[in-house]
């Protein structure tokens, strides 16, 4: 299984702004969860249905199974098996509702040239997600979709007329010719209880379609052909209307296996906003999770800028607007939602919202913006005086839970962020665009002096080591996910240059340890559940796109267009499963180790890797 091409282990079926994730497993599971967590908890309210098939009612093994997408994008999927001659095809996709309803349609062949019994269990069930989906957190293990979790769901589901309910939630079916039947427990598989069976003869190859409907809504919607026909060209008109909003794409000429690619990626990310408590879209970084990561979330949005899709990118930040300290100690700086709080969070948002500033160049966006602008300028300004040398104090600077001096990952972002306020600011002509460049300036030459210190003690080495962490010595290996926090980002903010024989001795000291390999650059070497003892994915696991941006800048600046490529593709190939969809973390010996599927930011990150790579142009239908 030595460097496969990840598995997709779900695929997302809601509209953008939704207040609930849909999902379609390869197990032939869909699940409508909740976008908050449950309070106190970590989970989140789900329900969904289950396909079981045959006289043992089995869950099919979900290798077995095929999903096909659609090559503009636009959720509406389909997954298929065969089994004992018998083929089985599910299509399935959501209508634009914030509470989105679900339909389905299953399509039964017998394949065969001879009568066949088709016996189809449908297992509803309502629970934590975590126990519906299969496994617990945010999959940071290989996926196994096991019947026995749903048993382990109290059932709270029955029958009544042509659907299952529970008063909170109802499915409606249309049973066809079917023979209807609820089967409190299988004396085959005692795992499949509480479900309902429909069961008819097919003729040689004959074909019938059943039809369901997930609803929360209390009305009564039809389960029918006509039905799922008719919604399916509403939800299909209203992505299509959305997609016309790009107004620019990379321009890929006739890369034409990009293009499924891009539209992919662009749907998933309008489906990570969802709406909060507050009706507020909020920018989640994917997965199944509801968190904000600020720093993430600022890849997308640049992307979403990129395309054009500046509304969109708005949303993202009015998000993090109302999230930002009003008062006390810390005003003015931006905050995580359901997530770590990072020391560079601020930074990040202005980069973003800078970069926004600076494509969008829309004096209203300014005047909306700029007081929030300038109370996180004041924030990180403040912040820095509480530090000797000109750099952030101690703090935390990712989700790994160390309290250090992180100046390559948070001085670095920071130094992003003011930098490119500084230029947005002297666009619209703001007078305090030369206080701002400046501060920029100043907090530059306290970072470069930090480097050029560490750079003098190492100048007889072919290779040289940048410690991520202030007072840290050299040692392997290092503290931390050095190869996001280490000088990586010190090459994206400009502090190395990539014409600069350091840039070649800080690459000499990552590919001299083995860090950098088919294209990819972000070997984790710090151990991934706890130790290395008990993780069976140590060694083998590429954390995807974060550093892998930062090189590839670099080469391309460099000139070095056949490494850029190399990693840009290393996102496809390694970082993305064959339906489009990325992920945080690849494991070179593990396909089915798929955590964070799909991702927000490494998703923006190839977006900007395609644009920066092709150039831009503006788009046409023709696309």
């Amino acid at each position: 299984m030595s460097w496969e091409r990840p598995k997709t282990i779900k695929l997302y079926l809601h509209p953008p702004e939704a207040r609930r994730l849909v999902t379609v497993w390869p197990d032939f599971k869909i699940v409508s969860a909740h976008t908050d967590p449950k309070k106190d908890s970590g989970f989140f309210d789900s329900y969904g249905i289950r396909f079981l098939f045959g006289s043992k009612a089995e869950a099919p093994c979900w290798k077995d199974a095929e999903f096909i997408v659609r090559s503009d994008g636009i959720p509406v999927h389909m997954l298929k098996i065969k089994m004992d001659e018998i083929e089985y095809l599910v299509e399935v996709f959501t209508n634009w509702n914030e509470i989105p309803d679900t339909f389905v349609r299953l399509t039964v062949t017998n394949c065969s040239g001879r009568k066949k019994e088709s016996m189809i269990g449908v297992m509803a069930r309502n629970g934590e997600d975590r126990l519906l989906y299969g496994i617990t957190g945010d999959f940071y293990a290989s996926y196994h979709g096991l019947l026995e979790h749903w048993d382990m769901v109290e059932n709270d589901f029955y029958p009544q007329g042509n659907s299952i309910t529970n008063k909170k939630q109802t499915i409606f079916f249309n049973p066809d010719r079917a023979s209807i039947e609820w089967v409190s427990v299988n004396s085959q598989n005692l795992f499949a209880k509480n479900y309902l069976q429909l069961r008819q003869n097919l003729e040689p190859f004959e074909t019938v379609s059943y039809y369901f409907v997930m609803t929360e809504n209390s009305e009564n919607i039809e389960a029918s052909s006509s039905e799922h026909s008719f919604q399916r060209r509403q939800s299909v008109s209203q992505w299509e209307a959305e997609l016309k909003k790009v107004q620019f794409i990379p321009d890929i000429k006739n890369q034409d296996w990009l293009r499924p690619i891009l539209w992919s990626l662009i749907c998933q990310c309008l489906q990570m906003f969802v709406k909060d408590e507050h009706n507020i879209a909020r920018p989640r970084q994917g997965g199944r999770w509801a968190g904000v990561w600020p720093v993430e979330a600022m890849e997308f949005l640049i992307a979403f800028d990129l395309l054009g899709l500046f509304h969109w990118s708005e949303k993202g930040y009015r998000f993090f607007v109302k999230h930002q300290e009003k008062d006390g100690e810390h005003k003015g700086r931006f905050n995580s939602y359901l997530s770590a709080q990072w020391e560079n969070i601020t930074g990040g948002v202005l980069y973003g919202l800078s970069q926004h500033l600076l494509l969008h160049k829309d004096r209203n966006c300014f005047d909306e913006f700029r007081q929030a602008m300038v109370d996180g300028f004041n924030w990180i300004r403040e912040r820095r005086k509480k530090s000797p040398n000109g750099l952030f104090p101690a703090g935390r600077p990712h989700d790994w839970g160390l309290t250090v001096q992180s100046w390559c990952f948070t001085d670095a972002i920071n130094v992003m962020g003011v930098s490119e306020m500084a230029k947005a600011f002297s666009l619209f002509g703001d007078p305090d665009a030369e206080k701002i460049k400046k501060e920029a300036e100043e907090y530059k030459n306290c970072m470069e002096k930090m480097l050029n210190e560490i750079i003098e003690q190492q100048k007889e080495r072919d290779e040289i080591f940048i410690p991520n962490y202030l007072g840290i010595p050299e040692k392997y290996p290092p503290v931390g996910p050095y190869f996001a926090d280490g000088p990586t980002m010190l090459i994206r903010a400009g502090l190395i240059e990539p014409e600069s024989e350091i840039f070649e001795k800080v690459e000499r000291y990552f590919r001299n340890r083995g860090w950098m390999k088919n294209g990819l650059t972000g070997l984790m070497t710090d151990g991934l559940l706890g130790s290395y003892a008990s993780d069976p994915w140590a060694g083998h696991t590429w954390y995807v796109s974060f550093s892998d941006l930062c090189w590839f800048e670099g080469w391309l600046k460099r000139g070095e267009k056949e490494k850029a490529f190399e990693t840009m593709w290393a996102q496809v190939r390694y970082g993305m499963s064959e339906h489009y969809y990325m992920l945080e973390r690849f494991a070179d010996n593990d396909p089915s180790f798929c955590p964070w599927q799909p991702n927000a930011s490494a998703n923006g990150r190839l977006i900007q890797m395609l644009f920066k790579f092709f150039g831009t142009k503006t788009f046409t239908r023709e696309m």
